[in-house]
């Protein structure tokens, strides 16, 4: 295939996939591709960061949203002090698992191609992290 920015004919394993071409290849060589994104990012970098804060907002947003957008020990509403809880524990080894010990957007985007399966709740900070200090138990439910 030759690329059509530095014009060398090179084998197909140098293109990238992009499905919205015939032959399911990019039409820059992966080394043109990635020199051309280089600089629209470094042209635009205000604008991809703030698409990309909206977007991991979004993602969390729906994670919160498909598990409650309160938390399940004591039922605080606000946003800013929710997450995401591992009901059994484990979370730090799942989050090894499906991304390298990241969280953040990549443990929200893991939920949503899972179709946010059973298993997780929504808890505020304090109980998830009372939950963590305390053998998975949060201490408002020992007050009970």
């Amino acid at each position: 295939k030759t690329c059509c920015k530095c014009k060398r004919e090179l084998p197909v394993a140098e293109f990238y996939k992009h499905r919205k071409y015939d032959d399911g290849l990019q039409v820059y060589c992966k080394k043109c591709n990635n020199e051309v994104n280089r600089k629209s990012y470094r042209k635009h970098c205000t604008a991809y960061r703030a698409t990309r804060r909206a977007y991991c907002a979004s993602l969390r947003r729906d994670a919160l949203q498909a598990y409650g957008n309160k938390c399940a020990c004591c039922g605080e509403e606000q946003e800013l002090f929710l997450s995401i809880d591992h009901i059994d524990g484990g979370g730090t080894q799942h989050r090894k698992e499906i991304s390298g010990g990241k969280g953040g957007h990549h443990f929200y985007l893991w939920l949503k191609e899972e179709e946010y399966p059973p298993g997780f709740q929504t808890l505020c900070c304090n109980c998830n992290w009372g939950k963590y200090r305390n053998n998975n138990t949060c201490p408002h439910q020992e007050k009970r």
